[in-house]
């Protein structure tokens, strides 16, 4: 897009600080820009992007193979897809927990034949700018899809063609290019704060609804919000009552929770990071 090459080309003045996290095999880089110079900028170029607050995308996905429906487990590359371009777009796609208030209202079998009042119902609990629920099918090899997108609009149809990756990508695409284009910036419940939880070794549903569970019940959490869920990585935000000293405290009593320490990070407060690894039993 026009204006985007005359922002790029000023990044080296808009950067304010950068941190390395270690990794197994490296470290990842982490660069902060200054926001007020950035969204001058933006602004200067014509170029209005979705702001601080973003609409929070609730996903439910169904993988239909030999007759049998069942959520999408973690690691699918169709869920994969989706959560590498909604990183892209800046679009916060949250998962369900699919515990057995979920699958006993939004069964994986009835899910694509349910009303959008029961989807809109049982997705509540969650408080969602938009919902999207998919269908994946796989025939012959080849794999077709489709998806139901509500937001305060209404629903709208999409059925993507191609490749499962690119059609990730479209449904991703369309469903940013709706939520960003036709509404206000404060319209959106989804804001980016409260501790940034990072969770290592969580490989199966078991160990994310113990982690999960866990944290509800830590003494100074008063909410929790999964962002990602992936490759045995868990991200999540915390909201607290208490300080990070505190949280931390609680955390390192508890033998299922390893402390991975992050290079680079001063001082944490309620918009901070925190990495552990999952022991479990």
């Amino acid at each position: 897009m026009p204006g985007y090459a005359s922002v790029i080309e000023q990044a080296p003045m808009l950067l304010s600080q950068y941190r390395y996290r270690p990794l197994a095999d490296g470290a990842t880089l982490e660069l902060h820009y200054d926001q007020m110079l950035l969204d001058g900028l933006l602004e200067e170029a014509g170029i209005r992007g979705p702001g601080a607050q973003r609409p929070a995308l609730l996903l439910w996905l169904v993988v239909v193979e030999d007759g049998v429906s069942e959520y999408v487990a973690p690691g699918h590359p169709a869920l994969n897809a989706l959560e590498t371009q909604a990183r892209r777009r800046g679009l916060p796609l949250q998962l369900p927990l699919l515990d057995l208030e979920d699958q006993q209202q939004l069964p994986p079998e009835r899910l694509w034949a349910l009303p959008e009042e029961a989807v809109r119902r049982t997705s509540g609990r969650y408080r969602p700018d938009a919902i999207l629920v998919g269908r994946l099918e796989s025939a012959g090899g080849a794999w077709r899809s489709e998806f139901r997108l509500f937001d305060k609009a209404g629903e709208r149809a999409v059925t993507p063609e191609g490749e499962l990756a690119p059609q990730m990508v479209t449904v991703v695409d369309r469903a940013a290019d709706r939520l960003f284009g036709g509404a206000e910036r404060q319209a959106f419940s989804y804001r980016p704060r409260g501790l940034v939880l990072k969770v290592e070794g969580v490989e199966n549903q078991e160990a994310y609804l113990q982690l999960v569970g866990l944290l509800r019940q830590t003494q100074g959490v008063s909410a929790v919000f999964p962002e990602r869920f992936a490759h045995g990585g868990l991200q999540l935000r915390l909201q607290l009552d208490t300080s990070v000293q505190r949280l931390q405290q609680s955390l390192d009593l508890e033998s299922r929770l390893e402390a991975v320490p992050l290079i680079g990070y001063g001082q944490m407060d309620e918009t901070g990071v925190l990495q552990y690894r999952w022991r479990g039993q």
